[in-house]
């Protein structure tokens, strides 16, 4: 009796693209992608926010360039103002490329956002998904809902400060490792469903 109950809960785990036809899903997220842009590449020529930047990207010896010796010393916790190892991790890759520039910092920043924007769209495609649902008007609506609600997470005031302070980029990588976790799981409940068929 359970197992049937779990099987019903397991067939209706929706697909990434929630069955919306793929043209409609793409222009939804293209248009995501270019209000992160809009709202936040005017940032991009901003210098560093002065509030811990300094101890954790300029003055820190650490995170200038990604060695052994310097992720041996940032997964210890040499050098952290605070313990967040991946962020530190990031800043050391990405010496390499940008040094102490700005203006690279924070566009990793803002594509993180966007990648997470993005994963929001498709977590809310899947979840307004309906099994069986064929008419078009569902599909606009079901798209045209999550495009509405991934929006709002894109520029929302409590995402402006981990796009815009370099800082803040802790943030912007747990939000995505949830998001990425929580598809993972979908992806994986509809597998097993698949398989159990």
């Amino acid at each position: 009796m359970a197992t049937g109950s779990c099987e019903a809960k397991t067939d209706s785990v929706p697909t990434p693209s929630g069955g919306a036809p793929t043209r409609l899903v793409v222009f939804g997220g293209l248009l995501l992608v270019g209000v992160v842009l809009m709202l936040f590449s005017r940032a991009w020529d901003y210098p560093f926010v002065d509030l811990d930047i300094p101890e954790q990207l300029i003055n820190n010896e650490w995170v200038h360039g990604f060695t052994l010796e310097n992720v041996r010393g940032i997964l210890r916790g040499e050098g952290l103002v605070s313990y967040y190892p991946v962020r530190a991790l990031s800043y050391a890759f990405e010496y390499h490329f940008w040094q102490l520039e700005p203006r690279g910092y924070k566009r990793t920043n803002c594509l993180l956002h966007v990648v997470n924007v993005l994963l929001v769209y498709a977590l809310l495609l899947r979840l307004l998904a309906h099994d069986g649902v064929e008419e078009n008007r569902h599909h606009r609506w079901r798209v045209f809902a999550a495009s509405f609600a991934a929006g709002w997470f894109a520029w929302h005031p409590l995402v402006v400060e981990p796009v815009i302070w370099v800082a803040g980029r802790e943030e912007l990588l747990m939000t995505m490792g949830v998001l990425a976790t929580v598809h993972f799981y979908l992806t994986g409940m509809q597998l097993t469903a698949a398989g159990q068929r």
